[in-house]
């Protein structure tokens, strides 16, 4: 789960988070998150080719001025 607003400044604790979810069905819960910078958009779009590539299921929630950004 986000909260807040997602930007360059918190890349590094995002990408370690993604990393480490687990191998099953995961929801990314974007409900939370108010603004999201354009850097952090694209390491979530290609978290989520990567993991829909390797047949693991993502759902995304959150408000659609953010979901729509990813694809």
């Amino acid at each position: 789960r986000l909260e807040g607003t997602a930007t360059f400044l918190t890349l590094s604790r995002l990408n370690r988070v993604l990393e480490d979810c687990p191998q099953c069905r995961v929801t990314l819960d974007l409900g939370e998150v108010r603004a999201m910078d354009h850097t952090t958009i694209e390491t979530v779009r290609e978290w989520l080719s990567r993991r829909r590539g390797r047949g693991l299921e993502v759902q995304v929630a959150g408000p659609a001025h953010i979901t729509r950004q990813l694809g």
